[in-house]
């Protein structure tokens, strides 16, 4: 079981990483959920894994970052769309006067 946890974790860890900067969000969902199934099914962690581990931890945590980083920029974007629209309305109202 080791070494199918092993090459499970490896595995979760290229695919986050991978979907993290492809901005592959559908895909980033999937592999998160695979990482907290993963984590009910390894409780206790054993101690061979724990490396391991510690490196999906971090490469979890990366991904996530973008992942808030690139929100974050979606945000700013419609924020200023609305302030756009909000402008051209006034625009086309001053127009019609």
């Amino acid at each position: 079981m080791k070494d199918s946890a092993l090459d499970t974790i490896k595995r979760l860890a290229n695919a986050l990483k991978t979907s993290a900067l492809e901005r592959d969000w559908p895909a980033l969902a999937r592999h998160d959920g695979e990482v907290a199934e993963l984590l009910r099914q390894l409780r206790p962690v054993p101690q061979a894994l724990k490396p391991a581990m510690e490196h999906l931890r971090q490469t979890h945590l990366a991904a996530q970052a973008v992942a808030r980083k690139e929100a974050a920029q979606l945000q700013q974007k419609l924020q200023q769309f609305s302030e756009q629209q909000e402008g051209l309305r006034a625009y086309q109202q001053m127009e019609n006067l």
